[in-house]
């Protein structure tokens, strides 16, 4: 519950996640999400866990009218064998079939998924890829939570040592927190100018790996390994 999140931040050092003009009590990000024909289950969780790791907002330009015009996913190499299960779910979930583009220069495949409703959506709701996450996540149910922390896992962890490495302290304290809301054991390390945060093997909790086992089975992918140097 809320109270809950609360005190967790304030112990992380954080203020409570208070409401700004630009937030959304859960029921009202809720509504806004079904207006536009989504529903936080799992299979979004995992597209916006994603998204929030590897992913960006397509904006217009200002004299355009409205600022956002769709979503951008990456993939290196990788990260490549996530490329079917997002088109996949971008299909199932909003109907459209993404526009693909590699950069042979790095390596890079981006997806696109062009809809204005659709980004605009998503960030009222509350994703807005950096800084804190919104309070529909935290209220959402244990099986929503693992679908999100497993895809960002996916795009932007490390497999050898199971941390995730990221340079946005709000993020990442609430990544731990979402972790400890589905006993997930964590350990969280603040640098200068990086956080990072390792998914530990516990008696009651062996780690992170259950996640996958846990998840339906379309939405079961297993990340591929990536030197933590």
């Amino acid at each position: 519950c809320k109270d809950q999140v609360d005190h967790r931040r304030r112990r992380l050092g954080l203020k409570p996640n208070v409401k700004s003009s630009a937030s959304l009590k859960p029921s009202e990000a809720a509504r806004l999400l079904k207006t536009k024909q989504l529903l936080l289950d799992e299979r979004l969780a995992m597209l916006l866990g994603y998204f929030t790791a590897e992913g960006n907002y397509l904006h217009r330009s200002p004299r355009r009218g409205r600022k956002l015009r769709g979503l951008q996913f990456s993939f290196s190499s990788r990260t490549a064998h996530m490329i079917g299960p997002i088109k996949a779910l971008v299909k199932e979930l909003f109907g459209k079939e993404p526009a693909e583009r590699r950069d042979p220069r790095y390596d890079i495949v981006y997806l696109y998924v062009y809809s204005s409703n659709i980004a605009e959506s998503l960030y009222k709701a509350g994703f807005k890829k950096y800084g804190k996450l919104p309070e529909i996540l935290f209220n959402s149910p244990p099986s929503v939570i693992e679908a999100f922390i497993h895809a960002f896992y996916l795009g932007d962890g490390y497999k050898k040592r199971r941390e995730i490495h990221m340079n946005d302290k709000e993020l990442a304290r609430d990544l731990v927190l979402l972790a400890s809301m589905v006993g997930l054991a964590t350990c969280y390390k603040e640098r200068k100018s990086s956080q990072r945060i390792y998914f530990q093997k516990t008696n009651s909790k062996p780690g992170f790996a259950p996640l996958c086992r846990r998840l339906p089975p379309q939405l079961r992918v297993t990340p591929r390994l990536r030197s933590s140097s």
